[in-house]
């Protein structure tokens, strides 16, 4: 990371970011990482509306974490953030979540550059003229692929899209996919554990969609699982979980 642009932010983990055994939901642990995000763009006097006046808007492509232990209710934390780079049209942040006894959890985030109005694609340039970051070349060992999709998948379930699910863009908000993977996937996991999440956002979720939710365990251990809607592949995502956990 970029650490002369680091920010950091504290968290107490409250009882509305938990769920069963007072352990933090995949969807919180996102939440923590997006809003220290934020808190560093209005620091530096962008927020998401300014940003939008400019005609620009960052649009999540991968969120990949991995956690040495899940948080629990009353613990607090220090999120830290810092820019990484940009390779091609992808701009890259990290993340770190760090406890009383160190690190804790990561997570390397991929976002692009659009037009809010128009949905279309605009160069890095565009940003980096507004002279808030550094247009750096991101170093290879944060590059972030796509997960590679199992020959065979099975059918999970279906999830609709409701009102709540949607966030200020109307589509469904990339934290509650940590949800959705968890709520399909925890039984053939082994548990609502969970290592490490790597979810590549693919083509938004609007409300009412329903979402066709396939899956398949993957040699090693860990559990692949994609969704689809009527428009095509919605999203893709692999979770781990370690013999620790």
């Amino acid at each position: 990371m970029l650490e002369q642009f680091l920010f950091t932010k504290e968290y107490r983990i409250e009882g509305r970011q938990v769920g069963p055994e007072n352990r933090l939901k995949p969807s919180a642990l996102l939440w923590l990482f997006m809003e220290t995000s934020e808190a560093h763009m209005n620091s530096l006097g962008w927020n998401h509306t300014r940003l939008v006046d400019e005609d620009m808007a960052f649009l999540i492509i991968h969120n990949k974490v991995s956690l040495k232990q899940i948080p629990q209710f009353g613990e607090e934390y220090t999120v830290e953030t810092a820019p990484i780079g940009n390779t091609g049209a992808q701009f890259y942040r990290g993340f770190r979540l760090v406890g009383k006894d160190g690190v804790v959890g990561e997570m390397t985030q991929t976002s692009v550059l659009v037009n809010p109005h128009t949905h279309q694609l605009q160069r890095p340039k565009n940003f980096y003229k507004l002279d808030i970051f550094p247009d750096v070349k991101v170093s290879s060992k944060w590059i972030v692929t796509a997960p590679e999709t199992p020959e065979v998948l099975y059918p999970l379930g279906v999830r609709t899209i409701y009102y709540s699910d949607l966030d200020y863009n109307n589509h469904l908000n990339n934290t509650i996919y940590a949800d959705i993977c968890m709520d399909f996937c925890a039984d053939r996991l082994g548990g609502h554990e969970f290592s490490g999440m790597h979810i590549q956002y693919i083509a938004e979720a609007l409300l009412h969609d329903e979402v066709v939710i396939e899956g398949t365990s993957l040699p090693g251990g860990g559990f692949y699982c994609q969704g689809s809607h009527t428009r095509g592949l919605c999203f893709k995502a692999i979770l781990q979980k370690d013999d620790s956990h």
